[in-house]
């Protein structure tokens, strides 16, 4: 029971911190963009031959009528507003926020969730007895599905600031012509975006059941289940770091020739790309490189008598 109690409160707390990040993601791009929302009021109410105390020292450099026109039809924050469309608000917080973090943290937060699932039958040695009632083909394939719903998570994030932005523009996707000048914008992407954001969800999809699957290796390997989570995360930003480093820089880059990859095997950064990137080899690498750590699990529980002796030696 207290097991129980200490698992739903573990994943409620990655939950909540996943939509703190998000909440608070938003906040940052609205006081970003919109923190001179109250010195405009004031600026409009006081400042030019006709405002109320133009010698105010707001009215410094905005002393005439004619300024304070200016900045009224340039600056006028309903009109900017109004004029934020779905899409931007989408890439602005998930290219620009805090929210952006998450390149580094998306393997350890599904690494928690996996853990957090699936050690207690290792570290208690309830495997065993759930093997009494099942086969262990059966077990594992229930602990891959399960892995395989966590994997949900951040697709899932991805549809909840999407829907957010919606919500918030009125579902507006009409792109504003000062909007091709901005960082997060690309042709292909807001003219295709409903491909866009599937594919960048379908990659991460990939990229978390591949770490959860490390995380689910990890897990049989210590019964102190931080360690269990400490060991998959380190070993997730090392399988990461080799593809880049040795695979990519090292070998394809330097010894090969072959360039202009870089964003094809920096597998932390497929949460955006512009359009000089084909979307189909960033598919193709993320469906290798799960492909890859699936077989590696398969292989590593392939045999019951060594899982269940590696079990045996951790409770004992």
């Amino acid at each position: 029971m207290y097991k129980n109690v200490v698992l739903n409160k573990g994943l409620l707390l990655v939950v909540t911190f996943i939509v703190i990040l998000i909440g608070y993601s938003f906040y940052e791009y609205f006081d970003f963009h919109f923190s001179y929302v109250k010195e405009y009021y004031e600026i409009i109410e006081k400042c030019g031959e006709s405002g109320k105390s133009p010698d105010d020292k707001i009215c410094k450099y905005i002393n005439t009528d004619e300024l304070v026109n200016k900045m009224k039809k340039n600056q006028n924050p309903i009109a900017k507003y109004k004029k934020l469309d779905a899409i931007t608000l989408t890439c602005s917080i998930v290219e620009q926020t805090k929210f952006s973090t998450l390149q580094l943290l998306s393997p350890l937060i599904i690494i928690v969730c996996v853990a957090l699932l699936v050690h207690r039958d290792f570290s208690t040695g309830m495997i065993q007895n759930y093997l009494t009632r099942m086969t262990y083909k059966k077990y594992i394939c229930r602990q891959l599905k399960k892995i395989a719903v966590v994997s949900l998570l951040f697709p899932l994030c991805l549809l909840l600031i999407f829907l957010i932005s919606c919500l918030l523009t009125k579902f507006n996707f009409s792109i504003d012509s000062m909007t091709t000048e901005l960082a997060v914008y690309g042709t292909w992407k807001y003219n295709h975006f409903l491909i866009y954001g599937s594919i960048i969800c379908l990659l991460q999809y990939l990229l978390s059941f591949a770490y959860g699957c490390i995380g689910f290796v990890c897990c049989k390997k210590n019964k102190n289940l931080l360690v269990s989570i400490i060991m998959g995360y380190v070993s997730s930003l090392a399988i990461v770091i080799f593809i880049y480093v040795f695979l990519y820089a090292i070998i394809i880059n330097k010894i090969l020739g072959i360039r202009e990859l870089t964003d094809y095997f920096a597998l932390s950064g497929y949460w955006f790309f512009d359009d000089s990137i084909s979307l189909i080899g960033v598919v193709f690498v993320a469906l290798l490189f799960s492909i890859i750590i699936y077989i590696i699990t398969k292989i590593s529980y392939k045999d019951k008598e060594r899982t269940l002796l590696e079990n045996e030696k951790q409770v004992a």
